[in-house]
């Protein structure tokens, strides 16, 4: 019997499956609804999908309405409204006794595959795995992809990205999302996602380690690289094996430039300009972590970082960070396992699962995902989001 497969497309204002955030967020200033690449994943799903369901703001529903009337897709297509964005994992746990297909496909509005669907899905099926992630062949460091009119852009840059809001205000018809090494687009049967937890649609640093660690047992994980590359993955050895070999076939990948500074470079400044990339990579991290005050965009991305008294603003702390006493967070992401020290103020704040906030923290129109240890001592004011209950 040949499986069955319903879709579900999460819109939101990054390219990770990590959406706790909302969109009055000024670090999220690239359109929200990438409206041609949306259409061109519905048409990419159409075929094999029995039913897509499209996960949103309400804000977007007639705009998504004119975009699946304009698709004519086969599939029936559902559109579920949100008023916030309170977490992939947590939205799917929500509809998935909805979905009446033995498997699901997840993935965002703005993530295309150069690949058809149903060759991916063939390969899955042939393997028999529980949970399959795609990993598009990249080079180190963040990429850009985009649709202009009838074709799909895709350039590499580095980590620290360069692009000017005004170059997406001249060309209105080339949108862009910022898209690291890994396509977000899992497959899975839908009883497995009862041995998920929320942290697998998280901070990309962590995504693979766990599923490894926990899945590899029952339903082992598989990389998907090409066309002909599949590699099976049990244990770290084999984590770290895939994770190099897939290193070593990018450093020969086609590097291009387009940032408003580097697009009059000739051919030769270029090639100059990729040598010194992994060594601006390096650099630039170096620095992050230097940095005391993190003023206007600029933003802290990482795992296991310290931070001492300091004042953050506009910023993303990843995984495992610790945020040090007296610490004033400011507008900003904190995202999973982070212990954020005494006497700290935070406004205006999104926090992720497993966040430890110690005494005499003050948390002022924040919002706060599940699983949140809070120590004595701790007050909050304003409209602050702890689960599903507003405080």
């Amino acid at each position: 019997m040949t499986p069955s497969f319903t879709s579900v497309v999460f819109l939101g204002p990054s390219t990770e499956l990590s959406p706790i955030c909302t969109v009055k967020y000024p670090k999220f200033s690239l359109p929200i609804l990438n409206e041609p690449l949306l259409l061109h994943n519905l048409r990419w799903m159409d075929d094999i999908s029995s039913e897509i369901m499209i996960i949103g703001l309400e804000r977007y529903r007639e705009l998504v309405n004119e975009i699946v009337a304009e698709c004519a897709c086969k599939s029936k297509i559902t559109f579920i409204g949100l008023l916030q964005y309170d977490g992939t994992y947590h939205n799917l746990k929500k509809i998935i006794k909805e979905v009446k297909t033995s498997h699901v496909i997840i993935t965002k509005g703005d993530v295309v595959s150069f690949m058809k669907l149903k060759e991916i899905l063939n390969v899955f099926l042939k393997k028999k795995t529980g949970v399959f992630v795609i990993v598009k062949k990249d080079a180190d460091g963040a990429s850009i992809l985009g649709y202009n009119e009838d074709n799909i852009l895709f350039y590499n840059n580095d980590c620290n990205n360069t692009l000017e809001n005004r170059f997406f205000q001249e060309h209105s018809r080339t949108i862009f999302s910022a898209n690291l090494d890994i396509a977000q687009v899992y497959v899975m049967r839908v009883k497995v996602f009862e041995e998920i937890e929320g942290e697998f649609f998280s901070f990309k640093s962590n995504l693979f380690p766990m599923l490894v660690s926990k899945l590899r047992l029952k339903t082992p994980v598989r990389f998907f690289y090409s066309e002909n590359d599949i590699f099976q993955v049990q244990k770290y050895t084999d984590l770290v094996k895939v994770t190099n070999i897939l290193r070593e076939r990018t450093k020969n990948l086609p590097f291009y430039l387009h940032t408003a500074e580097l697009q009059d470079l000739d051919e030769e400044e270029r090639q100059k300009y990729a040598m010194n990339y992994n060594l601006q990579n390096r650099n630039f991290v170096f620095k992050t972590k230097n940095r005391i005050s993190f003023p206007d965009d600029k933003n802290i991305v990482g795992r296991f970082l310290t931070i001492g008294k300091s004042y953050l603003k506009n910023a993303t702390v990843g995984n495992n960070c610790e945020i040090g006493d007296e610490t004033l967070v400011e507008d900003s992401i904190v995202f999973n396992n982070v212990k954020i020290g005494k006497s700290c103020k935070i406004r205006r704040c999104l926090i992720g699962s497993n966040v430890t906030i110690c005494d005499g923290c003050v948390l002022m129109d924040c919002k706060v995902t599940s699983d949140y240890v809070f120590t004595e001592g701790t007050t909050a004011s304003g409209q602050v989001f702890m689960g599903n209950e507003i405080v």
